[in-house]
């Protein structure tokens, strides 16, 4: 059976946990999620989200504007504000 074949009469992930359900299922409503399922599925979406913030951030604190802000962070923490 071709791939497209199997995509469309066999089974699809679930848009909300990700678990492989039969087509049927899913056009028909009757898939219930398990909620550990989604939470595993946001919790490995915040983990991949990670390096993308850290390199996001290290470019704002990089950039002009970053540099002003932590200027005043330091001049904040070193007069008691």
């Amino acid at each position: 059976m071709s791939s497209w074949l199997w995509y469309a009469f066999g089974a699809r992930p679930c848009p909300h946990c990700g678990a492989d359900v039969p087509v049927g299922q899913l056009l028909e409503g009757e898939h219930e999620c398990d909620p550990g399922t989604i939470e595993d599925r946001q919790a490995d979406e915040a983990r991949a989200a990670v390096p993308c913030l850290v390199a996001e951030i290290a470019e704002y604190l990089d950039s002009g504007r970053g540099q002003t802000r932590l200027a005043f962070a330091r001049w904040c923490r070193e007069h008691g504000r």
